[in-house]
């Protein structure tokens, strides 16, 4: 059994999920690991990169036993700093298979600096050492980074160690992308760390949290009390939202069971603002909140069918959210870039 059906609700059918545009594109992502997973940097892989523009190294963590790979644009713009994604896999997967996330697919387009680290599936243990390691090491080895943008992300586990790794540089990240990101506030790791860090200050934090309706370790709404707790620490703590009123179970359970907002329904959240989009032959419900200037401060999405993998557009999505924030790293604020460019404090 595969991670996409082992993490599967009940109700899923993978005979349909391989018909539907979504699944066929998810598959199609993974083509170049699934023959290749053995050999990253066989000439092929190289090749399929360099078509895209794109290329990639592979560098030693240190004195660890590990690794972490680099993608980044073909041709590096002399004078040009670069935005990092610094993305941590699932716990079913390895680097290899999350560089076919999808944010590799944007390096050319975006103009942006991916990075994949290997990193210790059982304790979560050594993140922000392997981050700052990581990012003097790309900057030693000639990467322009841009040091007021630099994003993580991770998928099912790995969401776990983006979210530890949120709250222990919270004034080195300019955003977090949580993907299959429900768990997080389901688990004990999120709530320890934030237990911990109570009585610490926090600046703002943007966050994106998306995942399938299909995938079992990404359901909504919240069912326990202790998982709303969490939920409330989380947004009044680091999302930091003005408008934000606590939820309670049973506020949530009203929501789900009784609200004309069919968004709001999907996660038994009282949202600030709510859409839904149609893309890949799916819908996307989408709901966020925002502070008092209509800015988004976290936002969330929930994909109609889809289980436990990325399809093309949950990586778009979760940069399409990020790349609009800044972080200043001599003073930690977090900024919001407007369309145009403009700059508002966040």
């Amino acid at each position: 059994m595969n991670a996409i059906s082992a993490f599967a609700n009940g109700t899923f059918d993978p005979g349909a999920f391989n018909t539907f545009e979504y699944g066929m594109n998810a598959f199609e992502m993974q083509y170049v690991y699934k023959s290749y997973k053995d050999a990253p940097l066989h000439p092929y892989v190289l090749k399929y990169w360099k078509a895209r523009d794109v290329k990639k190294k592979i560098y030693d963590l240190g004195n660890h036993g590990r690794v972490y790979s680099v993608l980044s644009p073909l041709q590096a713009e002399m004078g040009r700093s670069y935005p990092v994604i610094y993305c941590y896999h699932d716990s079913s997967d390895d680097i290899f298979c999350a560089e076919t996330y999808g944010y590799s697919d944007l390096i050319a387009k975006e103009k942006l600096i991916c990075v994949y680290p290997e990193y210790h599936l059982k304790e979560l243990k050594g993140l922000e050492d392997d981050f700052r390691y990581i990012m003097h090491q790309l900057e030693e080895n000639g990467y322009a980074v841009d040091r007021e943008r630099i994003y993580v992300t991770g998928f099912g586990y790995g969401a776990s160690a983006s979210a530890k790794l949120t709250v222990r540089l919270k004034d080195r990240l300019a955003g977090t992308g949580l993907v299959c990101g429900a768990h997080i506030f389901r688990g004990s790791e999120l709530a320890g760390i934030l237990k911990e860090s109570v009585k610490e200050s926090c600046p703002k934090q943007a966050l994106i949290c998306i995942g399938g309706k299909m995938d079992g370790k990404n359901i909504w709404p919240l069912e326990e009390e202790a998982y709303i707790t969490t939920f409330n620490q989380w947004m009044l703590k680091f999302a930091q939202a003005e408008n934000y009123q606590q939820i309670s179970l049973a506020r949530s359970q009203d929501i789900f069971h009784n609200s004309e907002d069919r968004v709001k329904r999907e996660f038994g959240l009282d949202f600030d603002h709510t859409w839904m989009d149609y893309m890949e032959g799916t819908y996307w419900y989408c709901g966020q909140y925002e502070n008092v200037s209509k800015m988004p401060v976290a936002r969330f999405i929930s994909v109609e069918g889809l289980p436990h993998i990325h399809c093309k557009n949950v990586a778009v999505q979760v940069w399409e959210y990020l790349k609009r924030f800044r972080r200043d790293p001599a003073f930690g604020t977090l900024e919001y870039i407007q369309e145009k460019e403009t700059q508002q404090p966040f």
